[in-house]
């Protein structure tokens, strides 16, 4: 399928599965970098504090290659474009960008970067949406849902560096109060 041809968030889902990998660009010699490529997780995170960059939509069409900051804003700009209503949350554990949209009074979350809980879920509120975002991050990390901090993310914008992205969602950090928190 081509990019031009998705017409529903799940087309767009499958869409992404196949045609982009997780990893990042480097905006010094634009190589692509993954964990397993390099093999060196110390490696691996000092460039991507150094030379990350959040791609726009073309970009990461070309690359293949993107976070859950490029792969999140990529499905946003898709879903905003054929009119479903998002949300975009920055998880404070994981530094993770996650996006919920809204179509027929219903609450889906779109994961794609969260490797054991890709997919879309279908919820009856954001509330369930964020709580249950929540909980399957709790889970991976033995941890309380409570302990899990999410804000509406903010600030982020195409060609940021990692550090920058973090800074913009951390500072004066507002943290939903949700029914289950």
């Amino acid at each position: 399928m081509k990019y031009e041809d998705i017409s529903n968030p799940f087309e767009l889902y499958r869409f992404m599965k196949h045609n982009i990998k997780y990893g990042f660009v480097s905006n010094i010699n634009n190589e692509v970098y993954t964990r397993d490529k390099l093999q060196n997780d110390e490696l691996y995170e000092k460039l991507l504090l150094e030379t990350y960059y959040l791609q726009n939509e073309e970009e990461l069409l070309k690359s293949g290659y993107g976070l859950c900051y490029d792969q999140t804003l990529f499905a946003n700009s898709w879903l905003k474009s054929h009119n479903y209503e998002t949300f975009l949350f920055f998880e404070h554990l994981h530094n993770h960008l996650f996006i919920v949209y809204k179509e027929n009074y219903k609450y889906y979350v779109f994961e794609r970067t969260f490797k054991t809980h890709n997919g879309i879920t279908e919820f009856d509120s954001l509330n369930d949406a964020v709580t249950y975002f929540k909980c399957i991050d709790a889970l991976e990390n033995n941890t309380f849902p409570s302990n899990i901090k999410v804000s509406k993310a903010r600030d982020i914008e195409y060609h940021m560096g990692f550090n920058e992205i973090l800074n913009a969602n951390k500072k004066k950090e507002k943290v939903l109060k949700l029914a289950n928190n």
